[in-house]
């Protein structure tokens, strides 16, 4: 993001601020390094609530994030040397009756891909990401708690209190809301709803003592011979599973079922972050106890978690749980406050888009932030200075606010609806699940990931965002593709055919490239699909009636007693 001047005159208190930013998170820290970059006499004050920054979920990227990082943030070096690089996404599938992970099918990538992408331990990386702020000459006040706030145009006051229980009184011109799922704005304007028509839940921790899916009780050693060092190994001599470019371990690993996925996560500190998602409407949580005893229950029994995870323990204290995901606020941003990332929505952990939301939520508030700071600072600068009722001024602020509000609140639902609602009816199955993977990346990286990486500007606009006839194509033919292949997987649970590939299967998954090669992974999604169409369309023609797989035990193929539900 470029540099511009005049910078704006230096407000006359000390308590007075052009930014204050609530929440010194990954959003937060980073629309305090980007304002200073670009306005470097704005005075931003960041507010937050830990002493240091803490643990906490999105510790996968993709693409979109990483090159905010990389190529904005300029944190490429950070990434590289205190972080693990991310080798794609990978998904295993069963049937439920005790498999060992080489019985169950597999499917990713065979070599690393070609863009860098990472794994992360974000305490340590929003911890750097603040420092970076404080070097940029953003003022850093934590632990402080946010006691009111007054809010006004084109001033508006916000009283905080520190550890020792010290109150302080700032004003400022532009409050930036990063503090999560706290929605400090939200909540206070009524704002927050939550999105019924998706009802998923998480649970998760740090584990530590995870077995090295690479390691030689799986992939044997370096001198071919098999090993037994924990984890119940193959044959001895043999390999369990067929090497890899790609190192399994750094991918982010999905365990599937229906309604269900588990996600397993690599960190450099050595812990592993293992998450488990559902849909309250597909599956319960089963087992004894609260949801922390019964997610550990889940995963210690499930196939290839139980020998990946035989002898681990998870972090004492690190369990935590989140009820209902999805949420969103009816506006994100007005005269004065904009939100970012979590503040504003959040959509699910499946393909880790939360952090790209923050990036781009980040990218395009600091704009909007900037370019009034700009002008503010030009007529300051003007023989004949205007005041903060030019009409031509608030009219220009009024246009990019509207589109900034218009653009999110259309991604949200567009964004929702082509890729989540009623995905978690095609975990259960590898061919469906893999199908929709494909299909979904590589539309992904040619309407994403491409345009971000010809020029970073694009981070100003959400996916799906623009009114623009191709994003409502996208946005239609994903929504359409989705829905087929729900329908194909209510047609495949009908004929007992639900899952007939979850088990041995690993077909070769094409890599993922910008432009063009793009279309090659799509193309083999496509084929995926016409191939289960027909099969469908087949056996419903000559009646052919094969046994349904025994389904695993925590399947439950309709809505859960509402007594058991954990949401």
């Amino acid at each position: 993001m470029p540099t511009h001047s005049p910078p704006p005159a230096p407000p006359q208190s000390r308590d007075d601020y052009d930014v204050v930013i609530v929440g010194a998170g990954f959003c937060g820290a980073s629309a305090a390094t980007l304002l200073r970059r670009a306005v470097p006499g704005c005075r931003v004050l960041l507010i937050d609530r830990n002493r240091t920054t803490t643990h906490k979920v999105g510790e996968a990227t993709v693409e979109v994030s990483a090159r905010f990082m990389t190529d904005v943030l300029g944190i490429g070096e950070h990434l590289r040397t205190c972080q693990l690089p991310k080798h794609g996404l990978r998904f295993w599938f069963t049937d439920a009756r005790g498999r060992r992970l080489e019985e169950m099918s597999e499917i990713g990538p065979a070599a690393a891909p070609p863009l860098s992408t990472f794994q992360l331990d974000r305490s340590v990386l929003d911890e750097h990401i603040v420092s970076q702020a404080v070097e940029a000459g953003a003022e850093l006040v934590r632990p402080a708690t946010v006691r009111s706030w007054d809010e006004g145009w084109p001033r508006q006051a916000i009283s905080l209190s520190d550890a020792d229980g010290q109150m302080r009184t700032v004003t400022c011109r532009w409050l930036l809301d990063a503090s999560g799922r706290a929605a400090f704005v939200a909540r206070r304007k009524r704002l927050l709803e939550r999105t019924d028509d998706h009802p998923t839940n998480a649970v998760w921790a740090r584990w530590e003592g995870v077995h090295d899916l690479d390691g030689p009780a799986f992939v044997g050693s370096p001198d071919g011979s098999g090993a037994d060092s924990g984890a119940d190994s193959g044959r001895e001599g043999s390999p369990r599973l067929r090497p890899l470019r790609a190192r399994r371990r750094l991918a982010t690993n999905h365990f599937c079922g229906r309604g269900w996925w588990c996600w397993m996560i690599p960190l450099a500190c050595g812990r592993t972050s293992v998450g488990l998602v559902w849909d309250s409407t597909l599956f319960d949580l089963p087992g004894e106890g609260d949801v922390q005893q019964r997610y550990q229950q889940f995963v210690r029994r499930q196939d290839g978690l139980r020998e990946l995870l035989e002898g681990a323990h998870p972090v004492e204290g690190d369990v935590m749980a989140y009820r209902h995901l999805p949420y969103r606020s009816r506006r994100f941003a007005d005269r004065g406050w904009l939100l970012l990332g979590d503040a504003g929505m959040f959509l699910d952990p499946f393909y880790s888009p939360g952090l790209d939301q923050a990036s781009i939520s980040t990218f395009s508030a600091v704009q909007v932030v900037r370019d009034d700071l700009m002008r503010q600072a030009s007529r300051a600068g003007s023989a004949a200075p205007g005041n903060d009722g030019d009409p031509a001024s608030e009219e220009e602020l009024d246009a990019a606010l509207t589109s900034h509000d218009r653009r999110f609140d259309r991604s949200y639902r567009r964004w929702l609806e082509a890729l989540y609602l009623g995905k978690y009816r095609l975990m259960g199955d590898a061919e469906l699940a893999t199908t929709a993977f494909l299909v979904d990346t590589a539309l992904y990286y040619l309407g994403v990931v491409g345009p971000v990486y010809r020029h970073v500007d694009a981070f100003a606009n959400p996916v799906f965002g623009l009114d623009l006839p191709q994003s409502t194509w996208s946005y239609r033919s994903m929504r359409w593709f989705s829905r087929r292949l729900q329908r194909l997987a209510e047609v495949r649970r009908r004929q007992g055919t639900y899952g007939r590939r979850n088990l041995g299967w690993r077909p070769r998954v094409v890599t993922f490239r910008l432009g063009p090669p793009a279309l090659r992974p799509l193309a083999q999604g496509i084929a995926y699909w016409m191939r289960m169409e027909g099969s469908a369309l087949l056996h419903s023609v000559v009646g052919r009636r094969r046994p349904a797989t025994a389904p695993a035990a925590t399947d439950v193929s309709s809505p859960p007693d509402e007594s058991r539900r954990v949401a």
